[in-house]
C-alpha cells in the first residue's frame, strides 16, 4: 500500500480545492443545456415605418456584431416589436403564413450538439422539435401553414416535407437534389423553397449546366401569396469602379416579364463578391397582400444589413431597419 503524508493542514486544503475545482469544471462541461430555453431581448431601437408597412408580422434574425443574435419580430398591427435569443444556436427563422408559428433551425445542445428543425409560437413559447435527425437547412412552410419544408444539403441532398408537430413521424421525400444519370441536373439551392397554393414549387438554385437560375418545380425565393409573380435578387458586380449592386426583380411564373423594382449599391462590391456566402445572406418576401416586397441588403455605407421596403410596381423604396453595425438577414412576413 502506498501512503502520502502531506507536510500540513495547509497543503491538504490546497489539495481539496484542486479537486473541487475540477470536479466544477467537468460538471459544467457535461451538464446538459435546455436548447429551448429563450431569454427575451430589449425591443428594436430602430425607426420603423409601421404606417408603410401596413399589416402582419415580420420576422428576421438580427446578428449584433458586438452582443451575439437572436429573433426579431415586428408586429405592424401592434405598433411594436420584440426578441428572443436561445443558450443554442438558432438559424433560419421563417413564420407561418398566419403568422402564429416560426420554423427555425436549432443546435440540440441537450441531445449531443445535433442540428434539428424545430417549431414554437410567435411569441416564443412552446418550443418543440419536429425532427432531429441531423441536419436540415432553410425551413419554410406550405401554404395552409400546416407543413414544413427543410432541405438537406449534400451531393445527395433531398427536400423533404412534414408535419409542423413534435416528433413527427409523417416525413416524406418531395425531389432529390442529384440524379446519376444527369450530371448537369443539380440542384444547389439558395435560400428556401417556395409552395404556391396549388402545389407548385419555386426555388433558386446555382446547381448544374440545367439547373442554374430560378427553378420552377413540379410535383422561392419568393413566389407571392397569389400566385402570380416571382421575386427574385440579383448581385452585379463593376469591378472597374469598385462597386457592387443588389437588383430587386420581379417576373411571371413562365420566366417571362421581368421587371427591374429596386437597386441598392454597394461599394466595395468586389470585396463582397470573394464571399461564397454573399448572396444567401440576402433574403426576400412578399407581404401577405401582394402588394409589397421586404428584402434585405447591405447598406451602402457598409454598415451592416438591413430591412428594405418597396412597392410590387418598384416605387417607394425605403430602409425598414435602420440600426448601425448589425446584420438582419432571413426575413418573412405573416399576416
Amino acid at each position: 500500500m502506498i501512503k502520502i503524508k502531506y507536510k500540513s493542514r495547509d497543503s491538504l486544503l490546497i489539495v481539496a480545492g484542486i479537486f473541487c475545482l475540477i470536479t466544477s469544471c467537468c460538471e459544467s462541461i457535461f451538464v446538459e443545456k435546455d436548447s429551448f430555453k429563450l431569454t427575451p431581448l430589449e425591443p428594436l431601437s430602430d425607426e420603423i415605418p409601421y404606417e408603410e408597412l401596413g399589416s402582419g408580422k415580420i420576422l428576421f434574425c438580427r446578428n449584433n456584431f458586438s452582443d451575439g443574435s437572436g429573433f426579431y419580430v415586428i408586429d405592424v398591427d401592434k405598433r411594436n416589436s420584440y426578441g428572443f435569443t436561445s443558450n443554442s444556436e438558432m438559424h433560419y427563422p421563417y413564420v407561418s403564413p398566419d403568422g402564429s408559428k416560426i420554423a427555425y433551425k436549432l443546435s440540440l445542445s441537450d441531445r449531443n450538439f445535433t442540428y434539428g428543425i424545430c417549431c414554437m409560437n410567435i411569441d416564443g413559447t412552446n418550443c418543440i422539435s419536429v425532427t432531429d435527425s441531423g441536419g436540415g437547412y432553410c425551413p419554410t412552410w406550405s401554404p395552409d401553414g400546416l407543413k414544413i419544408l427543410y432541405y438537406t444539403n449534400s451531393i445527395d441532398g433531398l427536400l423533404y416535407m412534414l408535419s409542423a408537430i413534435e416528433n413527427a413521424s409523417d416525413r416524406v421525400e418531395i425531389i432529390k437534389f442529384y440524379y446519376g444519370d444527369d450530371p448537369d441536373w443539380f440542384i444547389g439551392p439558395y435560400g428556401g423553397f417556395s409552395m404556391s397554393p396549388d402545389g407548385q414549387l419555386v426555388c433558386a438554385s446555382k446547381g448544374g449546366a440545367k439547373t442554374s437560375g430560378i427553378l420552377k418545380i413540379e410535383p422561392n425565393s419568393g413566389k407571392s401569396p397569389d400566385g402570380t409573380k416571382i421575386a427574385f435578387a440579383i448581385h452585379e458586380i463593376d469591378t472597374l469602379e469598385d462597386q457592387g449592386f443588389i437588383w430587386i426583380k420581379s417576373m411571371d411564373p413562365d420566366g417571362t416579364n421581368h421587371t427591374p423594382l429596386a437597386r441598392v449599391k454597394i461599394s466595395n462590391g468586389v470585396i463582397y463578391s470573394l464571399y461564397p456566402r454573399f448572396l444567401s445572406r440576402i433574403s426576400l418576401c412578399w407581404s401577405p397582400d401582394s402588394k409589397k416586397i421586404l428584402f434585405n441588403g447591405p447598406d451602402e455605407q457598409n454598415d451592416g444589413f438591413h430591412l428594405m421596403l418597396v412597392n410590387a410596381d418598384g416605387s417607394g423604396l425605403i430602409r425598414v431597419t435602420d440600426k448601425m453595425n448589425v446584420d438582419d438577414l432571413y426575413v418573412s412576413w405573416g399576416r
